[in-house]
């Protein structure tokens, strides 16, 4: 990923950024299949992870089906890049102090998380099917697997195939209107949080907090 220093991320930041948006876009290489044409060893899934654990070693889960192409990539053990995506916003060249010598550009920020697959076993499998349903299920009556007959689950549970990411490296781009005027930052800041997009108003929100933070560091700095 392009990254210029301007937009680098800091560890909370990027951390609230895996969790906030657990959907992301997995990539990575079957050799077995590369020898048909240029993009036969290609595999991507589109899946939800789970991230949990410390910083410097985090631990990214998932599951697919066991006929998905990705399961060959999975039994092999291959490199693969997890992209998180974040909150985008178009931001409209009007919303600068001089919107005649402007274009119109995209604020976004993203994760990407690299590291080589390993399959679960079927205990930790198990365990990560739980811990999905905890994360993601609301409400007083929430869906647990425990709900289900223990056959059926079985059954269900030998259709899938469990990955865990184990991480070698994680980088994150905030493009959020860093490389503008102070000026220009608190325009576009204002007209994405009022927008009536719940996804631009997302994008200021993470604005606000960078800029904040960037005012505190100047502040101890002085």
């Amino acid at each position: 990923m392009y990254l210029q220093r301007v937009f680098e991320s800091t560890p909370d930041v990027t951390r609230d950024l895996l969790r906030a948006h657990p959907f992301a876009t997995v990539v990575g290489v079957s050799h077995a299949g590369a020898d048909a044409d240029a993009d036969a060893g290609v595999e991507m899934v589109h899946v939800p992870l789970l991230v949990d654990g410390p910083d410097a070693s985090l631990l990214v889960t998932g599951h697919i089906a066991n006929v998905n192409p990705f399961a060959r990539l999975v039994a092999s053990g291959a490199e693969v890049t997890a992209a998180f995506h974040g909150p985008d916003a178009y931001v409209s060249a009007t919303i600068y102090e001089g919107p005649v010598e402007q274009v119109p550009t995209w604020n976004y920020a993203v994760v990407h998380v690299r590291g080589r697959l390993r399959k679960l076993d079927d205990a930790a499998l198990v365990q990560h099917l739980e811990s999905m349903a905890e994360r993601f299920e609301r409400g007083a009556d929430r869906w647990h697997p425990d709900h289900l007959d223990p056959t059926f689950f079985e059954e269900l549970r030998r259709g899938i195939v469990g990955f865990a990411i184990e991480v070698t490296d994680v980088r994150a781009k905030l493009k959020l209107s860093q490389n503008r005027s102070p000026a220009d930052r608190n325009r576009v800041e204002a007209a994405l949080g009022a927008s009536p997009e719940a996804r631009d108003r997302e994008v200021a929100a993470l604005m606000h907090r960078i800029s904040a933070r960037a005012r505190s560091n100047d502040h101890r700095n002085e």
